[in-house]
């Protein structure tokens, strides 16, 4: 119980702190942008892949995020989405190189069949990165983040032959370490 507690804490301080360090960036001397670009990438992290909308502007790149998987198959189907947004300082490093650090807040939702098991997983996370991008083409770049991520999740299982029903929900606190590859076409 008092882990729980403990874990709650961090991530309330953890929230607390990105949002403070959004406010800080954004009334911080940030020169007004010339030109905002649009952009599409892809973001490559081990188990799949997730499209992103990337928005350059003077010194800030906002990146809505979007996953979505389906897995069809008779005894174990599975179907994940994930949602998150990433604000992000970036500074330039030379001609063809720039650096970012800021962090996103996403929501992750799942549902996965077992036989006669479901599983049901909701989860918010946090995570603080740090990462460096490759103009390789004017238009077109690639890049390497890493970030520290929190999340708290709800597993619901239900287990349905059971008589009654068994249908049990755990909370669970995880920080865990992202790394990810992105490409970038900028419009």
């Amino acid at each position: 119980m008092t882990s729980d507690k403990g874990c709650m804490k961090f991530g309330k301080t953890g929230v607390r702190a990105a949002f403070l360090a959004g406010i800080v960036a954004l009334a911080g001397n940030i020169p007004p942008a010339s030109a905002e670009e649009y952009g599409v990438g892809v973001i490559h992290e081990g188990a799949g892949s997730t499209v992103l909308f990337p928005i350059r502007t003077g010194s800030l790149n906002i990146e809505p995020e979007l996953s979505y998987s389906k897995i069809s198959s008779d005894t174990q189907p599975h179907r994940s989405w994930r949602l998150a947004t990433g604000v992000y300082l970036r500074r330039q490093l030379g001609s063809s190189f720039e650096s970012s650090i800021g962090g996103r807040v996403g929501y992750f939702r799942s549902k996965s069949t077992f036989g006669t098991s479901e599983i049901d997983v909701d989860a918010w996370f946090v995570t603080p990165a740090a990462g460096i991008q490759y103009f390789f083409a004017k238009q077109f770049s690639i890049g390497f983040d890493v970030g520290l991520e929190y999340s708290r999740l709800a597993q619901r299982t239900t287990i349905s032959i059971a008589v009654p029903p068994v249908d049990n929900t755990d909370h669970v606190h995880n920080v865990e370490t992202v790394t990810r590859i992105m490409l970038r076409a900028y419009f």
